[in-house]
């Protein structure tokens, strides 16, 4: 069988998959490794290019590492005090916390290094003091004062230039080092004032070592020492570490939910088996959807997204237990002499195509997201499609046996009833016939009929428990609960059967009141504020007052510490490797193999002349372009090393060529795609491909508009420059870290077009199961306004447009079906005549059972807003939105549209014999 799901990884497969953008995006960052990691292909670099030494010290009791350790292999602690942190208080307490939070641990050290880094440490290292705590206010002043006079310099990247101070180049690395890694970027540029500071403590990452941190020291109050308090935490992927853990401890809140849900059910059906036949149909079609998902669909990556799919089914299942239970008890009365067997066809002829409408829309809504491009979309859509379709086969097999099941049980067992009660009311009679006889010595023979009022017992209420027989019998708890049910029956037929019908008579306010507030919320989603796309690349997991949190959403972007050598973009220009991604887009790790373009020829002297002469002055001449001093047009400089030095002119032939590779490119390691190298790209002594990187004046930042004016000249050079490249080199592609900005282009077209298959679908299956174009409109329309207030909440929350998001979006549309479709088919197979009292028989049949499945997934949903974990969090936000919404709009404005328009007769009706039988003319 398959293995367990594994969510230490809860961000793969967000991405999108086979477009434009992620075609060149996967080439470059992921094929193209392979490629090089695989030996397909070696890299050739320029000979004397300056590589990065560790920083030195002399003279110093604290040794200072290489920034390496510091920047990606730390613990990394945050702190803050309210005011200035640069004195010596807050810095000593500040690495006495560092000391208290970070425990020693030699086995998980660095033999390289082993020194955590603060401000107060690293002062200590400068004044060659033994420990913080032994740094001086003289120690403190001098390296403020040393920061101040030296910040310009480091700035303007002046650090190492002639005009710069002694003082400056001499403590060079300190100046750096602080500035680069400990201090905010705003440090000494804005503010002279330290209020945010890094402390950094390098260990080889361990999941045991960090959880002893996160649970002894973060899981509760925060450290705090002389007001000065540690507000964010990270260490390599403890985060995910965590969340994989923490996703299986929060599952109590929707298990809560469903014990609710339960518990509600029990009550309202009064059987404990029908409880347990829900829950069944609920897990069995996790664990049938699973199997098929693995084994017959043969998808091997399960993205933590599909358990989500549980909250759902609990609320859809719920629903339909609801219905079906409720009409099954209306069909006991509507034919009281019926037999079992007429039970059931009534109840499947009413409830059965509610069921059937409901669960095929919602099914269709979740398999909508197939059409997305983002891998977790996909497969959560998938799953959840595949979970629905199998409860519904459930519930209309194996739910109407299990309740046929217990009707069988119950009859035997009213028969006995009646048969006691009438003993014993004879019995009395008899007594009491013996005590007192009647005058004359007439003897009235005894009443034998079985029909007598004295032994008639009523229909035994639809329960699972037993039934007392005598009032005077029952125990108190029982008694209690039966005039509790009792009255909340008769509460719940005066809603529906009084308030809800009478309320209606004023339609035209309930009509302009929804379509107003549909309205404006749909202005609050598409103008102002607007569903804005996600604005930072670190996937939130957590709720955002979260500890683990307080890092990438608070703090991350106010430090240099993870930012790249260079602060702006990089573009990419590649040329002979084709832009592809021929892998399995339903796995994440599958991008499939490096493809070259064949017809890329550097000898061919057209393509040499464009290449070495031209293309860089058309590089510069482009808008986003941003020199700098460390930057030299890669085909200038090959050009100048392989004619000017070796007196040859272009064009170069193969000879010359190989021989000025010989002669000035060592093999070496090929670049990062975060690089800021250009590079050869070899397959034995053929040149393969070439990229270029060119540096722009647009600051790295994940801001949508940015990059997308980014990308929009990205475009404009590709098609003003490389299209009009000749033969040999054409072909060339370019791209940028755009990783991020192709999941936020995706995200907003893909939940679009997802959106609008699910409401296409919704309206077929409803004009299909009603054949009826009216109510079909109606729906649609009701839909349609619900989604937009829905989202519309959500948006005015906070929310943005990224995964959850998208897939919440998506999906409301199968949650707000249900109520509408309900009402809707209960309307349309109504026997009542005139829209009136067929709106009337509506709210009668199927009222109480929508109140109550809407009632139970908002219950369900708000147990959930209690969970730390995101997913969960936002999850019970949207159920408890959705429910209440759809219900508002499914029971007021829908069936206000009925009261006022609804079809009579066979008005809107769609004959299906006509069609079937209609002849095509001419």
């Amino acid at each position: 069988g398959p293995d367990l799901p594994d969510f230490s990884k809860p961000t793969q497969g967000f991405e999108p998959r086979g477009t434009y953008i992620m075609k060149r995006v996967s080439t470059h960052q992921d094929t193209l490794k392979v490629a090089i990691r695989e030996g397909e292909l070696t890299c050739e670099y320029q000979t004397g290019t300056p590589k990065t030494g560790r920083s030195r010290r002399h003279s110093q009791n604290l040794p200072i590492c290489d920034t390496v350790y510091y920047r990606k292999y730390s613990v990394v602690t945050v702190y803050e005090s309210g005011g200035d942190l640069f004195n010596i208080n807050d810095l000593k307490a500040i690495c006495e916390l560092e000391k208290r939070i970070v425990p020693a641990t030699p086995e998980l050290l660095y033999d390289q290094c082993g020194a955590s880094l603060s401000l107060g440490a690293y002062i200590a290292s400068i004044r060659n003091r033994s420990s913080c705590q032994d740094i001086t206010r003289g120690d403190v002043s001098n390296a403020k004062h040393l920061l101040e006079t030296c910040a310009s310099a480091y700035f303007t990247r002046k650090m190492s230039a002639a005009s710069t101070r002694d003082e400056c180049i001499k403590n060079k690395d300190f100046i750096q080092n602080v500035f680069g890694l400990l201090v905010g970027i705003d440090f000494m540029r804005n503010t002279n004032i330290l209020k945010t500071t890094l402390a950094l403590s390098p260990r080889k990452y361990d999941v045991g070592f960090t959880r002893r941190i996160y649970e002894q020291r973060l899981s509760g109050d925060l450290p705090e020492q002389n007001g000065v308090k540690l507000v964010a935490f990270k260490f390599d992927h403890f985060k995910f570490d965590q969340f994989n853990r923490q996703l299986l401890i929060d599952a109590i809140f929707p298990a809560l939910g469903l014990l609710m849900i339960a518990i509600i059910l029990l009550i309202y059906t009064h059987s404990v088996l029908i409880m347990v036949l829900t829950l069944f149909s609920i897990t069995t079609s996790i664990i049938i959807a699973y199997f098929i998902y693995h084994q017959i669909f043969r998808l091997t990556f399960f993205p933590f997204l599909n358990i989500l799919t549980f909250v759902f089914l609990v609320g859809i299942c719920a629903d339909d237990a609801f219905v079906f239970n409720d009409i099954w008890s209306q069909a006991k009365l509507v034919i009281p002499n019926g037999s079992i067997i007429d039970w059931i066809e009534y109840t499947l002829n009413h409830a059965g195509l509610s069921m059937f409408v409901t669960s095929f829309t919602t099914s269709a809504a979740f398999y909508a997201n197939v059409v997305s491009d983002i891998t977790s979309i996909r497969l959560f859509g998938i799953f959840a499609g595949t979970s629905i379709l199998i409860m519904y086969s459930l519930m209309i097999t194996w739910f109407p046996a299990g309740v046929v099941f217990i009707e069988k049980l119950r009859q035997p067992r009213n028969i006995v009833a009646k048969t006691v009660e009438f003993r014993e009311n004879r019995a009395v009679e008899l007594e009491t016939d013996e005590a007192n006889p009647p005058p004359d010595g007439d003897q009235t023979p005894p009443n034998t009929d079985a029909t007598s009022p004295k032994t008639v017992v009523e229909h035994t209420p639809d329960t699972g428990f037993p039934t007392a027989t005598k009032p005077s019998h029952r125990s108190c708890p029982f008694k209690y609960y039966s005039v509790v049910r009792s009255k909340c029956s008769k509460f719940m037929s005066d809603i529906f059967g009084k308030w809800i019908p009478v309320s209606l008579r004023g339609y035209p306010i309930w009509l302009v009141a929804f379509v107003a507030l549909g309205i404006g919320m749909a202005c609050a989603v598409t103008v102002s504020p607007g569903l804005q796309r996600p604005k930072s690349s670190d996937f939130q997991l957590f709720a955002s007052s979260h500890i683990l949190e307080q890092y990438d959403l608070n703090y991350k972007d106010k430090f240099r510490l993870e930012l790249t050598t260079e602060n702006n973009f990089y573009v990419y220009v590649f040329f002979g490797i084709r832009a592809e991604d021929n892998g399995n887009y339903f796995d994440p790790k599958s991008f499939g193999d490096l493809h070259y373009d064949n017809s890329f020829d550097i000898l061919r002297p057209a393509a040499q002349k464009w290449f070495f002469e031209d293309l860089c002055s058309d590089i510069r001449q482009q808008t986003f372009f941003g020199q700098n001093n460390s930057w030299n047009c890669f085909p200038e400089v090959f050009k100048q090393r392989c004619t000017s030095s070796m007196n040859w002119v272009l064009p170069l032939n193969k000879t010359q060529l190989d021989q000025c590779l010989k002669l000035y490119y060592d093999q070496q390691s090929c670049p990062t795609f975060s690089s800021a190298r250009s590079s050869l790209y070899f397959q034995g002594d053929k040149i393969k491909g070439i990229s270029v990187a060119i540096p722009t004046n647009i600051p790295l930042t994940n801001k949508y508009e940015t990059v997308d004016g980014l990308w929009n000249s990205i475009e404009d050079f590709s098609s003003n420059v490389l299209d009009k490249a000749p033969e040999g080199i054409q072909n060339g592609w370019a791209i940028s870290w755009l990783h991020f900005y192709a999941l936020q282009e995706n995200l907003g077209s893909s939940t679009i077009t997802s959106l609008g298959v699910s409401l296409a679908f919704a309206f077929c299956v409803m004009l299909l199961t009603s054949m009826n174009w009216v109510i079909s409109v109606y729906a649609i329309v009701t839909i349609v306004l619900t989604l937009a207030t829905t989202t519309g909440a959500l948006v005015l929350a906070g929310w943005e447009l990224n995964i959850l998001e998208s897939i919440v979006i998506s999906v409301a549309v199968g949650l707000s079906v249900d109520f509408t479709l309900h009402y809707g088919v209960a309307y349309i197979v109504s026997s009542k005549k005139g829209r009136v009292d067929q709106v009337k028989s509506a709210l009668g049949h199927v009222g109480p059972a929508v109140t109550l499945a809407a009632l139970t997934t908002f219950i369900a949903g708000v147990f959930m807003m209690f969970s730390t974990v995101l997913a969960y969090c936002q999850l019970g936000q949207f159920l408890t939105l959705v429910m209440a919404i759809s219900w508002l709009f499914a029971t007021f404005f829908f069936m206000s549209l009925c009261y006022f328009a609804g079809p009579v007769g066979h008005f809107g009706q769609i004959n299906s014999t006509k069609c079937l039988s209609c002849k095509v003319v001419g």
